[in-house]
């Protein structure tokens, strides 16, 4: 079974060049200077252009059993996909870390690995654990890009802080948030990000909350005029009481009832930082009581902030 990955090895200000040109050229060029490499990169094809290479459709392959390959390829191995993609997009891992992490079959993606020889199915000891990939060799300029492209989200999974800071521009940043709100939503934002009306629902709570705590220069979130419900607000608001950076908040005609602005007032409740100017909540199924409780408890804080409220 294919395990379509999406994951792209950005190879951004020269990063993970030594490691994996070794494969592409087969050694041709032994040992590769990243600056030339980058030089001549935007020499051909301009500034703010970068190489990419995207794995994608990893099959692989367990031979003497009926069992799904995939499923089998990570019972035995001693990580985990979500760890070993953390691996491969972090800046701080070296080009060997990542490396490992593709190529071993114990604690990576397994693309040159084997499986143990100690394997209780026999047929599969000592075979490679990986039948086929796909590897996808571009160059990707931001700048330029039809936004249109379905590759965008490949690239986007790759994609550095600094990338999406420095070239990555507002307008592209919208459309890509909009399209691939889960992969976006692990960047940092900052200034007001307006979500409203984009049909977002509780699917989507746990990448708004991504988004509210890693961003640090963030400071208004509008989440109006989407589909949320208490169970997605619940889950927002869990993010909120963790972060001290916003001052407006506003969740006009989510689908809110009182268990949801409980959950707000819940995370309003820890600091005086969280939402620390106003809170918007008019077009939602909150009882009076509810909203008078919600001002009472915000308006008489003590934390002592006069400028906190919440309103319709």
């Amino acid at each position: 079974l294919a395990l379509s990955l999406f994951v792209a090895l950005f190879m951004s200000g020269g990063d993970f060049f030594n490691a994996i040109l070794n494969v592409l050229v087969l050694q041709f060029m032994g040992s590769v200077d990243q600056v030339i490499i980058n030089i001549f990169i935007a020499h051909v094809y301009g500034e703010g252009a970068v190489l990419s290479l995207s794995f994608t459709d990893i099959i692989y392959h367990f031979p003497g059993a009926n069992y799904d390959a995939e499923m089998a390829f990570w019972d035995t191995s001693d990580s985990s996909l979500p760890d070993v993609t953390n691996v491969l997009l972090s800046s701080t891992t070296s080009n060997a870390e990542k490396w490992n992490a593709l190529k071993s079959g114990r604690q990576g993606l397994g693309i040159l690995g084997t499986w143990p020889d100690s394997h209780h199915v026999e047929g599969c000891r000592g075979q490679p654990t990986v039948a086929s990939l796909v590897l996808m060799v571009d160059i990707v300029q931001w700048e330029t890009m039809d936004m249109d492209d379905w590759k965008n989200g490949l690239y986007l999974a790759g994609a550095t802080n600094e990338e999406w800071r420095f070239r990555i521009n507002q307008v592209q940043r919208k459309l890509l948030l909009k399209k691939y709100v889960e992969v976006a939503s692990r960047f940092p934002f900052s200034g007001g990000v307006h979500l409203n009306g984009w049909g977002l629902t509780a699917e989507h709570a746990e990448a708004i909350g991504h988004i509210i705590t890693n961003s640090p220069d963030l400071n208004y979130i509008n989440l109006s005029d989407n589909n949320f419900g208490d169970a997605g607000i619940e889950i927002i608001a869990k993010a909120l009481g963790y972060s001290t950076q916003l001052t407006g908040f506003t969740v006009r005609k989510v689908g809110m009832g009182d268990r949801g602005a409980e959950a707000l007032l819940k995370a309003l409740r820890k600091d005086e930082r969280v939402v620390s100017n106003f809170l918007e909540l008019g077009g939602n199924d909150i009882s009076e009581g509810m909203l008078q409780r919600m001002q009472s408890e915000i308006g008489d804080s003590p934390y002592g902030n006069p400028g906190r409220g919440v309103s319709l």
